[in-house]
């Protein structure tokens, strides 16, 4: 909810509708050419179908309708908002990440300063707060302005860093940027409801970090 209200707030500030600053701020000067709330027809065969599962062994597929906050991506949204919607490709995504990892830098531009992503990837959340489990984080996590951050490995209970941050989407969507490894974890699932059926993310996170060999 809080997010909401943020892209409100960049609806005022800018005197932009919500979906125009983010095409015109960040996904133009990103290349992020698949990336909006709602999908053109010209890519509809590209989308990705959403499944449920009884078990590990049966997918179900999921009608768009059924879809829980998100609906039909094929047909535009009357209401873009800022926690959630969006639809993207791995390709769009890394871009992003990449863009964080580089501390708000691509190319010859800026999306932010370097001081600015420093202050939203720290943990704004005080410590009479914790043990905080946070959403569908385990403990070990805080969060800071839009991103959950590991603040104890031991308690986060799967191998990562420090200071990494990240945050997961709708059908076990996920993405994790960790500084100290100059590394990038994305994965797009596409299964609902989200890590009930297996512990995708550790499983995911711990063999990334195992291959790490220098």
């Amino acid at each position: 909810m809080a997010t909401d209200i943020v892209g409100y707030l960049v609806q005022v500030l800018s005197g932009m509708p919500l979906a125009d600053f983010l095409l015109e701020r960040i996904f133009k000067p990103l290349g992020m050419i698949d990336t909006a709330f709602d999908v053109a027809k010209d890519k509809v065969d590209r989308l990705t179908q959403i499944y449920t599962a009884q078990n590990l062994q049966k997918s179900i597929p999921i009608a768009p309708e059924d879809v829980a906050m998100i609906k039909d991506v094929t047909k535009p949204t009357h209401c873009p908002s800022g926690g959630g919607g969006l639809t993207s490709t791995l390709a769009d995504y890394l871009k992003f990440a990449n863009c964080l990892l580089n501390k708000g830098a691509y190319g010859d531009g800026h999306i932010l300063g370097h001081k600015t992503l420093a202050f939203m990837t720290s943990n704004h959340v005080p410590q009479s707060l914790f043990p905080l489990v946070l959403g569908l984080n385990p403990l070990g996590a805080g969060f800071g302005l839009g991103f959950s951050v590991i603040r104890d490995i031991g308690e986060a209970g799967y191998i990562s860093s420090v200071g990494a941050f990240g945050w997961a989407g709708a059908a076990q969507t996920h993405f994790t940027v960790d500084p100290q490894e100059d590394l990038i974890t994305l994965f797009m699932t596409q299964m609902l409801p989200d890590r009930v059926i297996y512990p995708y993310r550790e499983r995911y996170q711990n063999l990334v970090y195992q291959a790490l060999m220098d």
